[in-house]
């Protein structure tokens, strides 16, 4: 409540400043509520002096020579404690850290005061109450690591503001980081795991966590490459395998995420893994399979296929008045010599219908190879004293028999030329 006591019209509640700290004047003999006013207003000493007010004390001074004018006092500040810290085990690889709290004052001041805290050095923290009188300080530390700095406040009462001293801050994540291993850091796998393709699995490697909280869990992670999965994705160790062609290597690398109890993850070094199917390749060799003879030798070319894997050529050219016929290899159609296990099919693609005396010549039908000219097997062959040319195109397919998936497929081209008698 205001004084009541008045100077031309005016409270002396608004004519000196409200006492904060320091001496009080001496006794005055005018009380409010049975109290002298001596505790009622700032000391002369902490500002200027009012107006005469024309109230006296003892002596015949007016009260102007006690007590500070309104606005005239400056604010003086403290703070308590000037160290904050904040300790904990907050997990990996972070975490967050709170500190106790400090607290500023300010006195000598008009009306009430508003705070605003500072960072003067250090980074990554922020206040708990940046606008109070009482604030902490919080961030985010990264694992066995402490963050230190400064802060202040400033304290205005809306005329002048000060600037308290500084405030020493500290955050430290105590908890130590996972640290990761894995051995070895290359995996590979080789077999002759068969034609067209086949799976091969390689050896194991295994990785482990220390110094981090609790139990581990594992998630190996494909790095690069592709056409391979874990044989174990969630364990400590994994092997990798997949389906690889014949005769075809697929490499890549990888990592462990390692995660203990407290969430905190690492990821270990990479590893090198590697796939390779040995096995050659079933193919069907391409080409022109040629035959030409002259009148009246026949000039014919065929194609068959053998229980031990060879494929073969057959071609009868002949000049002048006769020869032999010759036959000519065209190389293996299956290097693991385990052709009874297959059949093959031909389909005309062009051309007359395969029609050689001796050759099966069926066409649309599988049938398993055999150790002679029986299945399965083609050919063409003319003979004609005017000369003649004939040229037929298959699509030969070669399919595994325990599975039917076509290994294989590709086109071979039949062609002769009979020429005419010498005259």
């Amino acid at each position: 409540m205001a004084s009541g006591f008045l100077s031309g019209g005016v409270d002396l509640d608004a004519i000196f400043a409200p006492y904060t700290t320091g001496t009080h004047p001496a006794t005055t003999g005018f009380e409010v509520g049975g109290v002298d006013i001596n505790t009622r207003y700032a000391p002369i000493s902490q500002g200027s002096a009012a107006l005469v007010t024309g109230y006296k004390i003892s002596g015949g001074a007016d009260l102007n020579t006690l007590f500070a004018a309104a606005s005239s006092t400056t604010v003086t500040v403290g703070t308590q404690p000037a160290n904050v810290s904040g300790s904990t085990s907050a997990g990996d690889p972070s975490g967050t850290v709170t500190s106790n709290t400090t607290t500023c004052a300010g006195a000598g001041g008009t009306g009430s005061y508003s705070y605003t805290w500072h960072i003067a050095s250090g980074s990554g923290v922020t206040f708990t109450a940046g606008t109070s009188a009482t604030t902490g300080v919080t961030g985010t530390v990264n694992a066995n690591t402490t963050l230190s700095g400064t802060m202040y406040c400033t304290i205005s009462d809306g005329i002048s503001s000060v600037n308290t001293n500084t405030v020493n801050w500290s955050l430290q994540n105590t908890t130590i980081p996972v640290s990761v291993g894995v051995q070895p850091s290359n995996v590979s796998g080789s077999a002759a795991a068969g034609s067209p393709s086949g799976t091969v699995t390689s050896g194991s490697t295994s990785c482990s966590g220390a110094n981090g909280t609790g139990s581990y869990s594992y998630e190996w992670v494909l790095a690069s490459g592709s056409g391979m999965s874990f044989t174990a994705p969630n364990s400590a160790s994994t092997a990798v395998t997949g389906t690889v062609n014949a005769n075809t290597t697929i490499t890549g690398t990888m990592y462990c995420k390692i995660t203990d109890s407290t969430g905190g993850t690492v990821n270990t070094s990479t590893v090198t893994w590697s796939l390779d199917n040995t096995s050659p390749a079933i193919q069907v060799i391409t080409g022109t399979i040629g035959g030409s003879a002259t009148y009246p030798q026949a000039a014919s070319a065929g194609v068959y296929f053998t229980s031990d894997g060879t494929q073969w050529e057959q071609s009868n050219q002949t000049d002048g008045g006769g020869g032999a016929g010759t036959a000519e290899s065209m190389g293996s159609w299956d290097p693991e010599g385990d052709g009874g296990n297959y059949q093959i099919m031909a389909t005309l693609v062009s051309g007359p219908a395969p029609d050689w005396t001796g050759y099966n010549n069926t066409l649309n039908v599988w049938g398993t190879p055999t150790s002679g000219l029986g299945t399965p097997s083609w050919g063409i062959s003319v003979t004609n004293s005017g000369g003649q040319s004939e040229q037929t195109v298959l699509n030969i397919q070669i399919r595994r028999t325990s599975t039917g998936v076509v290994v294989a497929s590709n086109h071979v081209t039949l062609s002769v030329t009979d020429r005419a008698a010498p005259t």
